[in-house]
This record gives structure tokens, C-alpha cells and sequence, in this order.
């Protein structure tokens, strides 16, 4: 009896040591968890801004009263004028008013080059 409970008492002691290759393995798994989350929130970050972007583009330039009152806002206002489509230009290459020029111009470093012009009424 004695034996078997001096076996019993060295296996618990056994028991308690760990193996050194899982002395670190807390550690690399809450640094992996950290990470994933990390990239996780990046990642919705991400989705939302595109969506957000993505629907204020579709509003300036579907609904002209939010254009309009988007307008007056002073940043905001700026960014809806860029991402508005212009019908003027597409107008303009169906009924051909735009002509090929092809020009260049140096002006020391500095090059413009300007490919075509479009003709207005006047």
C-alpha cells in the first residue's frame, strides 16, 4: 500500500512539470489572438470607410438635393465636387466635340501635355 501511494505521489509531482516546449505557449497564443483581432478590426475599419465612400459617391451623384445640401458644407462641400461625374464631358465625346490635339510643352523640368480640346458653342 505504501508503494502504490509513493507512485501516486510521483506521478502528481510528474504532473506538474511542465514540458519546456509549452513554457512560452500562453504567451505566443494571447500575441496571436492580438494580432488576429487586430487585423480583424483593420479589416471591418476598412470595409466600412469603402461602403461609406462608396454610398456618398452614389448619393452626389444620384440625389441632386443631397449634391445640393452637401454643397454648403465647406470640406465636404470640396470632396462632393470632385467625385460629382461631369455629363458635360460625356456629352461632349457623343456629339464629337472633342478634338485631338496632342500638344506638348516644356516649361525647364516640367511637362504638359495636353491630348485633346473640346469645342464649345460660342
Amino acid at each position: 500500500m505504501m508503494d502504490n501511494n509513493k507512485k501516486f505521489d510521483e506521478l502528481i509531482n510528474e504532473s506538474f512539470e511542465y514540458p519546456d516546449n509549452l513554457s512560452g505557449v500562453e504567451l505566443r497564443f494571447n500575441k496571436r489572438l492580438i494580432k488576429e483581432k487586430r487585423k480583424k478590426k483593420t479589416l471591418m475599419s476598412s470595409i466600412t470607410a469603402i461602403a461609406a465612400s462608396i454610398i456618398f459617391i452614389l448619393l452626389v451623384n444620384i440625389n441632386p438635393a443631397f449634391a445640393n445640401a452637401v454643397a454648403e458644407f465647406p470640406v465636404i462641400g470640396k470632396l462632393a465636387e470632385y467625385v460629382k461625374f461631369d455629363k458635360s464631358l460625356s456629352m461632349a465625346i457623343e456629339n464629337e466635340y472633342v478634338q485631338e490635339v496632342n500638344l506638348v510643352d516644356w516649361d525647364g523640368n516640367n511637362k504638359l501635355l495636353l491630348p485633346y480640346v473640346i469645342a464649345d458653342e460660342k
